[in-house]
């Protein structure tokens, strides 16, 4: 089925792209020190939280799904929160939005080295901002009921590449980061239960005969 199959695709594609900023944060810690990589760290999962903001508010725009817009509405409140909880833990890193031109952050630095940590965010801000911008286009080709499986299969893959980076992370953060860290595996684990449960619902739904049949002219119909 076509939509069963669009979910997959974008499943597959949030999955691929959720792991950019991992590698990023791991070659950080070559010459770094904790405090350095604990910035990293959080640097990553502030920026994965914004771009989670930003989609489902695309996503309450354009859902159809009474239940997926409540999801997305749930989606912006809890990821807000968890932004704040980065932003406490992390003063350091307070002021990145998913761009690093943002008129907030006095433009991107990419005058230091590479290996410098101001470029190492930037390069992860540049990357979040990338994925954000694909993932609303391709996002932006549906409508209807497609859009909402588009969505829900999007935020699985998005969430599963969220805990992913949670977890490789855990172990390189310090002890206070790793608190933070639980929390923010434990939100994640929650919303991709809600999102499986949400996406069974849309595959159970009955299909409308537009969604389902080609349209036919009113000859073809006598």
């Amino acid at each position: 089925m076509r939509l069963t199959s669009l979910a997959v695709v974008a499943f597959s594609f949030a999955y691929a792209i959720a792991f950019a900023p991992v590698s990023i944060a791991a070659e950080a810690k070559a010459g770094s020190g904790e405090t350095n990589l604990d910035q990293q760290i959080a640097t990553c999962m502030l920026l994965g939280n914004r771009e989670e903001i930003a989609l489902a508010q695309f996503a309450e725009e354009h859902a159809e799904h009474p239940q997926v817009k409540a999801f997305a509405k749930t989606l912006v409140a809890a990821h807000t929160k968890a932004v704040a909880m980065i932003e406490k833990a992390a003063p350091e890193v307070a002021n990145l939005q998913l761009s690093s031109d943002n008129p907030s952050n006095g433009g991107a630095d990419r005058s230091q080295p590479i290996g410098h940590s101001k470029s190492a965010t930037a390069l992860m801000q540049a990357v979040k901002s990338e994925c954000l911008s694909l993932t609303e286009k391709e996002l932006s080709q549906y409508k209807g009921a497609e859009f909402d499986q588009a969505f829900i299969g999007q935020q699985l893959g998005a969430h599963v590449g969220m805990l992913a980076h949670l977890r490789g992370s855990n172990s390189f953060a310090s002890p206070d980061l790793q608190k933070l860290i639980a929390e923010g595996e434990k939100m994640t684990t929650m919303h991709m239960s809600e999102a499986k449960k949400i996406m069974e619902q849309l595959n159970a739904a009955p299909k409308t005969a537009s969604a389902t049949q080609p349209a036919t002219s009113p000859q073809s119909r006598k």
